[in-house]
């Protein structure tokens, strides 16, 4: 007699597609040149057929909001002088772009929780 199998996990994702792994990690990279308008045009476009591609491009406009803030800030208020920073936010837009297009639902360190889906019941 067969034993019954015990049904899948409710938190288990969908296989994420080559084109959704494509879409999030343009969302990410499109953040390097278009600040927060390449994210979201893409989130547009894909974001309501793509629970994957949605989580990813409201990480990548949170990240680029997050960075104009910050960057702006500290060139304001040390008048210039620490310009290099400016170039640290492309590192984790990359850094995670790279593991979105690995299929990765990982985020930002301090931004991981924010467009996570909920579990599908």
């Amino acid at each position: 007699m067969d034993t019954p199998q015990p049904p899948p996990a409710v938190d288990a994702p969908a296989e994420v597609s080559d084109e959704e792994k494509m879409l999030a990690l343009l969302a990410h990279l499109s953040g390097l040149v278009l600040a927060l308008i390449g994210p979201l045009i893409i989130f547009l476009i894909k974001g309501q057929e793509s629970r994957f591609v949605k989580y990813h491009c409201i990480q990548a406009a949170s990240w680029q909001f997050g960075s104009l803030v910050v960057v702006f800030t500290v060139l304001f208020v040390t008048c210039g002088l620490f310009f290099p920073i400016a170039f640290i936010p492309a590192i984790g837009s990359i850094w995670v772009g790279v593991l979105a297009y690995g299929g990765s639902w990982d985020g930002y360190p301090l931004l991981s929780g924010i467009g996570r889906p909920p579990p599908e019941v």
